[in-house]
């Protein structure tokens, strides 16, 4: 019978395998030993995470916990609906549309309506005139779909809970600060990219 394998064992596997000389220029930044093996296992540990959550198998673990009869893509179109309704993680409260809700999950306007349409079949949301514009559709949580949305939030805390069950406080609060750091400077890497780029004068 095969046994589990050690994750740390594996995330250094990982590391090893597709560095590609990235210890080498760590090192020459001026990184010990520590820190640069720290590195590399932190970049493992991201494109392991990364990879299950491109895959969807938070959201799937999440459906199947709950006994849902749900796609996650249609998932995703529910929370989408929920963020941009109530201005959660966006600068204000608007109006839920398709071309809002394609945004929001990056995806073709077409494919967003057929998520949509789905849901307003399932009774999760509804779609209507604006009375602003009745050419376009709002979109909107119905009671069905709100009480879905806390039974989610219920559950998906309880996951995270779970898997940081044997951690301190004290790593709680460390954990919190230096990934928020790590995320406040991957965007202010990513703005300033953006930024340069557009200023770069486009070739002939």
């Amino acid at each position: 019978m095969t046994q589990p394998s050690d994750p740390r064992a594996e995330r250094a596997r990982i590391a090893a395998k597709v560095q590609g000389g990235a210890a080498e220029r760590l090192s020459a930044l001026g990184y010990s030993a520590g820190a640069v093996d720290a590195l590399l296992t932190l970049d493992a540990v991201q494109f392991q995470y990364q990879r299950r959550m491109a895959k969807g198998e938070f959201l799937q673990l999440l459906i199947a916990r709950m006994g849902l009869d749900l796609e996650p893509s249609q998932l995703q179109g529910l929370y989408a609906v929920s963020r941009i309704t109530y201005g959660i993680l966006r600068p204000e409260p608007m109006p839920a549309t398709i071309g809002l809700v394609a945004e929001e999950l990056s995806l073709d306007p077409s494919r967003a309506s057929r998520i949509v349409a789905d849901l307003v079949g399932l009774g999760y949301v509804t779609r209507q005139a604006s009375q602003a514009d009745g050419r376009v559709s709002v979109i909107a949580p119905t009671p069905k779909g709100h009480a879905l949305i806390a039974r989610l939030r219920h559950d998906r805390w309880a996951l995270l809970m779970d898997a940081i069950s044997d951690w301190s406080e004290a790593d709680i609060l460390r954990f919190s600060d230096l990934f928020g750091r790590y995320v406040d400077g991957m965007n202010r890497v990513m703005t300033q990219a953006a930024t340069e780029q557009d200023a770069t004068p486009s070739q002939p």
